[in-house]
């Protein structure tokens, strides 16, 4: 029941809230069973996006919230990793992207990611 208390509250904080001149602020919380480990665990990834001529810019972080025991107050004793990507849909079926991390308790740049999906 704890859970499932937990898992709504969560939630509710997540739940998209739009501002003006294209920022919105959401999130998604992921709940995942792994059959052959037996781990359960529950992530929420708050995130921030700015919407400017096409362009996304979205700030967000994973934050460990269950991991068969609730770990909310370990994931808040180590300062997060920040997830930058900018997307651009150019046209229906094609998206570019262009992507990084920051890890503020190591002080240190992720990989530099850029790709192109296509939809079909």
């Amino acid at each position: 029941m704890k859970k499932l208390l937990t898992t709504v509250a969560v939630s509710f904080l997540a739940t998209s809230a739009m501002a003006e001149d294209g920022l919105s602020f959401g999130g998604e919380i992921a709940a995942e069973a792994n059959l052959t480990t037996e781990v359960e665990t529950i992530t929420l990834t708050p995130e921030m996006v700015y919407g400017i001529s096409g362009f996304d810019l979205t700030a967000s972080t994973d934050l460990a919230i269950y991991k068969d025991e609730f770990v909310i107050s370990d994931t808040l004793d180590v300062l997060p990793t920040i997830d930058f990507s900018v997307e651009y849909d150019l046209n229906d079926s094609t998206e570019l992207s262009l992507g990084t991390s920051y890890n503020l308790e190591t002080e240190k740049r992720g990989d530099i990611v850029a790709g192109v999906t296509f939809s079909f």
